[in-house]
């Protein structure tokens, strides 16, 4: 009989325990808040247009306007990117107004560093294309186009070439020509405008290219304006078309330069003389006897278009194929 009694006590004492375990009130867990996709889809697209604000801070407004455009891909209805990415274009190209409808337009070169010359290795390099490393401090707008026949008529009244035609590279211009041709386009824009210097201009054709060419190794009359008739045995012969041709008759490269390689010459600002060392802003000789003219022309074999080839001339030498191409400063 105790022994029973004992059992039922115990069994009631369980019961009341359990009673009290389940009214005790329980621990509470926190569950982490739900994230909010759009939040952080927002987040990610302002990280991004921060790196574009950066990159146009120092210059490198391509590269900012593919980082805004990047933003804008992770979130369309992103104003403030929207709005960056419109000024990044619009500040890409410069468009001068010559007056009676002719327009020049003139795309935007960033500082940067390239190796100018030609190496060692490189198939019909000259002795005076000495490899050396230059930086590009500032950025400038170049010409998209060789100067054309209708823009040299807007600025300077009279047209020299041979061969009439408004959308052709002017061509029979001598350096003295070209200058007095800079000097009077900044007056009727009111922007600072001049020839480039060598280093410059090699800089906007290679365009980050480090080959014999912007678009490679190789050159063909299919990219360019030379006498492909006169190419090495081992390449396929081109056409030679013995003229002058309307700008932008090809492909630009990626800065959206055209015929940097062929049609005409063009002049630089500078002496010709042997490269210094590695340098940063340089400006060439401080005097000598000709100047540099670079980029090749329609009579001449593509080794002396290549991106290093150099060429020159006295300041007042006018021939066919020699024409131009202008350098608009920042503001």
């Amino acid at each position: 009989m105790s022994r029973w009694v004992g059992w039922t006590v115990v069994a009631l004492l369980l019961a009341a325990g359990a009673a009290r375990a389940a009214d005790a009130p329980k621990p509470q867990t926190q569950t982490a808040p739900k994230e909010d996709p759009k939040a952080k889809q927002r987040a990610a697209a302002e990280a991004k247009l921060a790196e574009a604000k950066k990159l146009a801070d120092q210059g490198q407004l391509r590269l900012a306007r593919h980082a805004a455009y990047a933003a804008l891909r992770i979130d369309r209805d992103f104003k403030p990117a929207e709005e960056f990415f419109r000024q990044m274009e619009n500040r890409l190209t410069l468009f001068l107004d010559l007056g009676g409808g002719v327009k020049m337009p003139l795309a935007y070169i960033p500082p940067g560093q390239f190796e100018m010359g030609s190496p060692a290795s490189e198939p019909n390099r000259v002795a005076h294309e000495t490899p050396h490393t230059v930086r590009i401090t500032r950025p400038f707008y170049f010409g998209t186009t060789e100067v054309t026949q209708a823009q040299y008529r807007a600025v300077m009244g009279k047209m020299p070439s041979a061969y009439p035609g408004d959308r052709l590279a002017v061509d029979m211009v001598s350096w003295d020509d070209a200058r007095e041709f800079c000097r009077r386009l900044g007056q009727k824009t009111g922007r600072a405008v001049r020839l480039p210097t060598e280093a410059e201009w090699e800089y906007a054709c290679r365009a980050g290219s480090k080959s014999a060419y912007a678009s490679g190794d190789k050159l063909s009359t299919d990219q360019a304006n030379f006498a492909g008739r006169f190419r090495d045995a081992k390449d396929p012969p081109g056409v030679f078309r013995s003229r002058v041709m309307d700008v932008a008759s090809f492909k630009p490269n990626v800065w959206g330069m055209h015929d940097m390689h062929g049609n005409v010459w063009e002049w630089c600002a500078d002496w010709y003389g042997p490269y210094g060392p590695d340098a940063t802003d340089p400006v060439g000789p401080k005097d000598g006897t000709y100047r540099v003219l670079r980029g090749g022309s329609a009579w001449f074999v593509p080794e002396a278009c290549r991106s290093a080839a150099r060429g020159w001339g006295k300041s007042d030498y006018v021939s066919l194929g020699i024409g131009l191409r202008v350098v608009v400063e920042v503001k």
